[in-house]
């Protein structure tokens, strides 16, 4: 059996995408984000779970995580962030996924080949509103419009955009002149007599904290899995944590006062300490910038983490618990009895983000999927 593992609740997922759905409006496409292996949580089993539960369709980055999904007998929609222009045209259209566009390359081989199997591409234009990523300019988007006017076999669906700081109450302004921009950008497709019916811009941010951005469609991803694209947001959805992480204790050992704890003796114990020893480290996603800050549960008590977290080890301070023995349970995000330690919390103190936990986390443990 692995030292560490993943547990994915999706039961969790499925009360996550209810939330969701009741933030939008009645009339609003949900469309959860289940890129890169749906933030480390499995990207068959999460989508799979969503479906059951009316997910309208499905946001992926890369074209073997659309293939893979309709493989795996996902049939809604699929939007498709990041599609190689020629590479990408035959699964595109072969496996009805709707692609993100942003450049004339994609729109010729799109049309080339749905006219060579008389069918139909529908496509999203992005367009940069404020981002600075990718994306054409409001000044550009009559030219790539009026460009697939000319072009058969596509048919545009709406436009997209992605609000850059959503997540930050502090600079709403922003994120308001970026929804402002991006109705611009729809009043522009729509006089130049496009229907653009499915447009969006609303991540979780956008969707928790600005009903504006709501509009057709929304793209729900870190609340999907259960932690808060934003501190102030806690109180506007019931999330619940969809991964736990766990561990064990491999040795307990006594240490006098005065004893170095890691590399670079970053902790030297000021009295007589107990030391669990946990096989967990970098190497499994839990980052260096936890050492000397972090904290994991142990008998359903807070831990604090000792020294240098090391590539696969890590010391807790276990002098105030009671019992603690070999293969007891570890938890180093996730519930324990009626003590948690949130994903949000780890990445405080990790001095990133959630996001980033649970992607690095879910890769690189064994990972069990339950449905309590």
């Amino acid at each position: 059996m692995a030292l560490n593992r993943v547990e994915i609740d999706l039961s969790a997922v499925g009360h996550n995408f209810r939330e969701a759905k009741r933030l939008a409006e009645p009339e609003t496409a949900v469309f959860p984000v289940v890129k890169s292996d749906a933030y480390g949580h499995g990207l068959i089993p999460v989508a799979q779970a969503l479906q059951e539960q009316g997910a309208d369709g499905f946001f992926v980055s890369i074209m073997e995580e659309a293939v893979t999904l309709r493989q795996a007998g996902i049939w809604t929609p699929i939007i498709l962030h990041l599609p190689e222009s020629k590479r990408d045209a035959f699964e595109i259209v072969e496996f009805n996924i709707s692609p993100v566009v942003y450049d004339f390359g994609l729109i010729d081989a799109l049309s080339r080949e749905s006219q060579n199997r008389d069918r139909v591409a529908g496509i999203y234009i992005k367009v940069d509103t404020g981002m600075g990523r990718l994306g054409v300019s409001i000044t550009d988007l009559p030219a790539i419009l009026s460009y697939v006017r000319g072009k058969e076999g596509i048919k545009v669906l709406g436009l997209m955009s992605h609000l850059s700081c959503a997540d930050n109450s502090n600079d709403r302004g922003y994120t308001l002149s970026q929804v402002e921009h991006f109705n611009e950008a729809i009043n522009i497709g729509r006089d130049l007599g496009f229907e653009l019916s499915q447009n969006h811009i609303a991540n979780s941010a956008g969707l928790m904290a600005y009903p504006a951005a709501r509009m057709n469609l929304v793209r729900p991803g870190i609340m999907i899995y259960g932690a808060y694209p934003g501190k102030d947001m806690q109180d506007v959805a019931a999330l619940r944590p969809a991964m736990t992480f766990k561990s064990k204790v491999i040795q307990v050992k006594k240490v006098p006062a005065g004893a170095s704890i890691s590399y670079g003796r970053r902790h030297v114990t000021p009295e007589a300490k107990t030391i669990a020893v946990v096989p967990v480290g970098y190497d499994a996603g839990y980052s260096r910038s936890i050492s000397n800050r972090g904290e994991v549960l142990i008998r359903r008590k807070r831990a604090p983490v000792l020294g240098t977290v090391c590539m696969c080890l890590t010391m807790i301070d276990v002098s105030h618990i009671k019992g603690v023995a070999v293969d007891d349970e570890v938890v180093i995000f996730g519930r324990q009895g009626d003590q948690v330690i949130s994903v949000d919390e780890v990445a405080d103190w990790a001095g990133t983000i959630s996001y980033d936990l649970l992607c690095a986390v879910g890769s690189r443990n064994s990972r069990l999927t339950v449905n309590p």
